[in-house]
């Protein structure tokens, strides 16, 4: 469950709306955010100046369609969606690297929030660091975006400049430490095959010296060949694998390059919200991407979330979900009850008990009416918070076997409260209809497997 910098799960969450006014965005301009409110093909030398420096620190991500002052969700207008949905991979990533060297590796995607669309670049951390300006370039209009030949600039917090003593002297030991450590590596893992066993291939003149003797690779095949660490293997579950690839045809690359004389275009992702979990659910939906959907559950605001049905989605084990949730960041109280649950805690069965009281009598009266399935004007009756959660609670009493049997006119009921009323309810409505989703998720999607 790797996280992909440009993948639905990792973008939604940049997208966080800010609590006290969802209609701007959570947070502000940082070491690895910018906004800007519109895309322009002239404001190239501004775009650069910014990548140069998220690639002289963490890598970044350059916002398009978001206001500056409020920083508002307004989305990009339909000329500068149509110039950022056209943008000419070959031709940026010339003037790129014609304005800066080493290379700087990017990737863009059109992403849909809330029916409006942002643009979206993302530099990578460049592993041989600095980015040097290699070019320069009089910017007339505003001179703080021109750029200077044998400049270095550096992302500090909200603000892209030029760089200071200290952070340059960091790159330069930060360099020296990651090349003694490759050594280090080297040394280690040639003591565990053994000298002997260990032989070392040059990737610049294809040679592999084995025992006195030379093994010559193809100048093409060594400039195919790729040692991908994949991660989980499917066989043999947290066994990592490495693949080598040789003969490659037809790539389809994610940043749009013309390869085999096909263009790809700009990729285009959507926002994963609270809604389409629930709604996917509901609607028995077959999701295109279900391990995006779980790592949006692990990182929403309750633990209580249909997760069953989006693993049984993806083909994972649930073992392997466990392990990726601990080996991803800081263990939240969301994902710790994730992992409670995943781990056994169930919303089992209740039983309530029956007396005289209103709440009494009235979950019995909404529990007769789940089992006859006489549930179609239940909105009209529903007048408030408490009824709702008796009607919601009444639910949990329901058997396995009465749920699994009319699962799908279940299903379609909760949508429609979903739809019309529970979608903007109390905390206390709204806790006990997760619970209900829960209890639904596990008798259809974990007890039935199991």
């Amino acid at each position: 469950m790797k996280l992909d910098v440009l993948s639905e799960s990792v973008l939604t969450k940049l997208f966080t709306p800010n609590k006290s006014n969802p209609n701007y965005i959570h947070g502000r301009e940082s070491t690895t955010i910018e906004y800007k409110e519109s895309y322009n093909h002239g404001s190239m030398a501004r775009y650069f100046k910014t990548m140069a420096a998220f690639a002289n620190t963490e890598g970044g991500y350059i916002i398009f369609g978001i206001g500056d002052s409020p920083r508002e969700f307004l989305g990009l207008s339909d000329k500068s969606r149509n110039l950022f949905d056209n943008i000419k991979i070959e031709e940026f990533t010339y003037n790129l690297n014609e304005y800066f060297q080493p290379e700087i590796k990017w990737q863009h995607v059109l992403f849909d929030y809330r029916n409006r669309s942002y643009g979206i670049i993302y530099t990578f951390p460049l592993t041989n660091k600095p980015c040097i300006c290699s070019k320069m370039y009089d910017f007339k209009d505003d001179r703080k975006y021109s750029l200077e030949e044998g400049d270095i600039y550096y992302r500090y917090r909200g603000r892209s400049q030029k760089i200071k003593y200290a952070e340059l002297r960091n790159i330069f030991i930060q360099a020296a430490e990651q090349e003694s450590q490759k050594w280090r590596n080297l040394i280690e893992q040639t003591a565990k095959i053994g000298i002997s066993n260990a032989s070392l291939l040059n990737l610049n003149t294809g040679e592999m010296n084995i025992d006195n003797s030379t093994i010559l690779m193809d100048k093409e095949l060594v400039e195919k060949i790729n040692f991908i660490k994949e991660g989980r293997f499917v066989e043999k579950r947290g066994a990592p694998t490495l693949k080598l690839i040789g003969e490659i045809k037809n790539i389809n690359t994610f940043d749009g390059k013309k390869i085999n004389g096909v263009v790809f275009t700009t990729p285009r992702l959507r926002a994963i919200e609270q809604e389409d979990i629930v709604k996917a659910f509901l609607k028995n939906t077959r999701v295109e991407a279900p391990l995006e959907f779980i790592k949006v559950i692990v990182n929403c605001s309750s633990g209580f979330q249909p997760i069953y049905f989006y693993i049984k989605q993806s083909q994972s084990e649930v073992e392997d979900i466990i392990d990726d949730i601990n080996d991803n960041g800081k263990i939240t109280k969301t994902k710790k009850m994730i992992i409670q649950r995943l781990s056994g805690r169930r919303e089992e069965q209740q039983t309530a008990q029956k007396n005289d009281s209103e709440s009494s009598q009235s979950k019995y009266k909404y529990l007769q009416k789940w089992i006859d399935k006489q549930l179609d004007d239940i909105i009209v009756e529903l007048n408030s918070d408490n009824q709702d959660c008796w009607f919601l609670q009444s639910f949990l009493m329901l058997d396995s076997k009465v749920i699994i049997e009319n699962s799908e006119y279940y299903k379609n009921i909760l949508f429609d409260l979903y739809e019309n009323k529970y979608k903007q309810a109390s905390s206390k409505v709204s806790d006990y209809f997760r619970r209900v989703l829960c209890r639904l998720d596990e008798v259809l999607y974990f007890e039935q497997n199991n």
